[in-house]
């Protein structure tokens, strides 16, 4: 518009001057061309001339115009068109930041079928179907995804795989995660996904074999690598057990590093499948080692409940904690009972009484039970099975009504104390 007003106020310029110089001296301008002969003054040849030019450039201007006006047009409609789209996709993607899916959906879907970029609006469109519970539409529209753009198939794939883990379909999320780490291994966001979603599986032999990589891309840092280690370790020990049995579970054992087997968690999680699997002189011979090395009453338990084949070294080495553990429940316990594998009775009944005294279990009262039943004192071993079962189910608040035979249980405590 600026540059139409100078060139203006120049032509007027011009003009103007032109005319004030004609005024003084119109001139004379004689035309002659095969016996025609045509005389006018200066200022009309300039003025026919000036005229004949805007002619000129109008018939130009009309012809251009309606060769071009369909494509002037077409130009204008898009032009409308994509500022429409646009509007569409705005208004779409600010629905579905509200959580309006249904108006998302139908926005952005709109949109897409006149977009220059589809990809955007589809993937969106699939995350607003999937909120509403239509997987078939979801995946109808990462398909069209996918097909908009031939580099999109990555992008799509990785929100299917985002939208798979939200969804539940962790098997379905785990396949398309590990197509995407082949492609794209040092990719941050898909292997911090991959992480978690083996966590979640228990896909332990996957996350043992990637682990070195999530190490090498900072993922996980040295302390949480040793600590995911060793959930690793106790997680194959487990489900080795389930799968194949004894043999895997040795073979899971020996796979350990020497720091690992002497972790206590492990050995406590090991020694526990070996006693299912009538290993007790492994077990045996795990815990003297791991209790030697540091004392624990987690230790001390499962020695308790091992039953190998030389039942007084158990006993001789267990009566070397009394003199200084000798006050511990835990201690008595075990002590109880490999003194009924050496067929002690006497002896155990003396410190099963005395872990009782201590802190009393109900596994401890079911021992006594047992051990006062075998020994023919049936109303004793009666009493402790029922102190045993009240401790049981103290921690459900049952409410134990009275009979009326406080005396009764008074004697036979009695008879119990005197015996």
């Amino acid at each position: 518009m600026i540059k139409f007003l100078i060139i203006l106020i120049l032509v007027m310029v011009v003009a103007v001057s032109g005319a004030l110089v004609l005024l003084e001296d119109p001139g004379y301008a004689l035309f002659s061309y095969s016996g025609i002969m045509v005389e006018t003054t200066l200022s009309m040849l300039l003025i026919t001339f000036f005229v004949a030019i805007i002619g000129v450039v109008i018939f130009i201007r009309l012809v251009k115009l309606t060769v071009l006006f369909p494509d002037l047009m077409y130009a204008k409609g898009q032009k409308h068109r994509q500022k429409r789209v646009q509007q569409y996709y705005c208004k779409g993607m600010r629905a579905l930041a509200e959580g309006h899916w249904k108006k998302a959906e139908k926005l952005l879907v709109e949109s897409a079928k006149h977009s220059e970029l589809p990809l955007l609006n589809y993937l969106s469109a699939a995350r607003a179907a999937q909120h509403q519970g239509f997987l078939d539409r979801r995946d109808h529209y990462l398909s069209l995804a996918a097909k908009s753009d031939e580099n999109a198939e990555f992008a799509t794939e990785l929100t299917q795989a985002e939208l798979q883990i939200k969804q539940g379909q962790l098997e379905q999320a785990l396949a398309t995660l590990n197509l995407l780490a082949e492609k794209e291994p040092n990719n941050l966001f898909i292997m911090e996904m991959l992480l978690a979603l083996y966590k979640q599986l228990g896909e332990w032999e996957n996350l043992k074999e990637k682990l070195p990589e999530f190490k090498k891309l900072g993922i996980i840092d040295a302390n949480e690598a040793e600590k995911l280690e060793l959930d690793i370790a106790l997680e194959l020990i487990r489900s080795g057990v389930k799968q194949e049995g004894v043999t895997t579970l040795l073979s899971d054992w020996e796979s350990l590093t020497k720091k690992q087997k002497n972790n206590d968690e492990l050995v406590q999680e090991y020694v526990k499948q070996l006693l299912k699997f009538n290993e007790d002189d492994k077990a045996e011979r795990l815990l003297r080692d791991a209790i030697k090395r540091t004392w624990k009453k987690s230790l001390v338990y499962l020695y308790g409940q091992v039953n190998s084949e030389k039942p007084d070294q158990q006993l001789k080495l267990a009566e070397g904690w009394v003199k200084s553990h000798g006050d511990d429940a835990v201690v008595n316990l075990s002590l109880g009972r490999i003194c009924m594998l050496n067929r002690l009775w006497g002896k155990a009944r003396i410190y099963l009484e005395k872990s009782i005294e201590l802190g009393a279990r109900a596994e401890t009262y079911f021992e006594l039970g047992a051990l006062l039943e075998h020994l023919d004192d049936k109303e004793a071993a009666m009493l402790c099975y029922r102190n045993g079962l009240k401790l049981a189910v103290s921690d459900i608040d049952a409410h134990v009504p009275d009979f009326g035979d406080a005396e009764i249980e008074s004697e036979i405590e009695e008879a119990l104390t005197e015996q």
